[in-house]
C-alpha cells in the first residue's frame, strides 16, 4: 500500500475505509481533483462526530450499492438523507459462494466480470447518478467498500485517465486500510457457518484481480468508456464523468 492511499483515507471516528479519489496520478502526469468523489464502506459504525465531519466535506449525494436485504439489516447513517439513492449493483447475480465454488481459480475477478456482463443496466444507472451532481461531491458505498465500490471506483478512475497501476493499487489498499472492518466481516461470516476458505477468498482485494478486470474491459469493449456506452449511458453523462476528477 502506498503512502498516497493512506493520505487519501478520511480519518473519521468509528468507521474504516472511506477515502477520497483525489490525488491519484493521471496519464498526463497531473493528479485527480480532491473533494469530488469518495468511496466508502457501509459506515454502520460512524459516530455522530464522524458523520458531522463527513458532511463537512460537502457530500450530499450518496449512492448505496447494497441489496435491499443489506440495507434493511443495517440502514447506515445516510438512510434518511434526502440525497441518498439506492442501486443494488449485484442484483440478479448468483450468490458469491456459488460463483467462487464454480470457478475457484478465477476468484473475484470472475465475479466482477460476470457483474459487468449480467448487470449493465445497474452500472449505467450508477454512473448516471454520479454524473448528476455537478459541483456537489458524491459518495458511493457498499458494505465492505471493496467489491461493488471497488468496481465503480475503478471505472470512474479509468474514465478520468488515471494510470492503471494507480487504479489497481487503490483497489488493493482496502486490505490494509479496511483491515479492522474486514476482520469484523470475517467474524460474522464464520459465526454464520460460512466455509472458512470461501470467506478468506471473498475478503481478498489483490491488485491482480482488478488488473484482470480492466484487461477484460479493454479486450471486449476497447475502454471503460466503450463498456459504459454499450450499457446505454449517454455521451453527455460520459463527458461529465470524464471531467469529474
Amino acid at each position: 500500500m502506498s503512502e498516497a492511499s493512506t493520505a487519501r483515507k478520511l480519518q473519521l471516528d468509528g468507521v474504516h475505509n472511506i477515502r477520497d479519489l483525489g490525488g491519484l496520478l493521471r496519464d498526463d502526469r497531473r493528479t485527480t481533483r480532491r473533494g469530488r468523489a469518495y468511496r466508502a464502506c457501509g459506515m454502520d459504525g460512524l459516530s455522530a462526530a464522524g458523520e458531522a465531519a463527513l458532511l463537512r466535506t460537502g457530500v450530499d449525494h450518496v449512492i448505496d450499492l447494497r441489496s435491499p436485504a443489506e440495507v434493511a439489516a443495517i440502514p447506515g447513517p445516510f438512510h434518511t438523507h434526502p440525497g441518498r439513492r439506492e442501486v443494488s449493483l449485484f442484483e440478479g447475480l448468483a450468490p458469491l459462494a456459488q460463483c467462487l465454488r464454480q470457478a475457484p481459480q478465477a476468484g473475484l475477478a470472475n465475479r466482477y466480470i460476470l457483474a459487468l456482463k449480467q448487470a449493465p443496466a445497474q452500472f449505467a444507472r450508477v454512473f448516471r447518478l454520479i454524473a448528476q451532481p455537478g459541483d456537489r461531491p458524491v459518495l458511493f458505498h457498499c458494505t465492505a467498500g471493496k467489491d461493488r465500490t471497488g468496481l465503480i471506483a475503478a471505472l470512474l478512475l479509468a474514465l478520468n485517465q488515471v494510470e492503471y497501476e494507480q487504479i489497481v493499487q487503490d483497489y488493493a489498499a482496502t486490505a490494509t486500510l479496511g483491515a479492522d472492518l474486514l476482520a469484523r466481516l470475517r467474524a460474522r461470516a464464520l459465526l454464520r457457518g460460512d466455509e472458512p476458505a470461501l470467506v478468506e477468498q471473498a475478503l481478498r482485494s489483490d491488485a491482480a484481480t482488478m488488473a484482470q478486470v480492466l484487461t477484460w474491459i479493454d479486450s471486449h469493449h476497447g475502454s471503460v468508456a466503450g463498456y459504459l456506452s454499450a450499457t446505454g449511458l449517454d455521451a453527455d453523462s460520459l463527458d461529465r464523468l470524464a471531467r469529474m476528477l
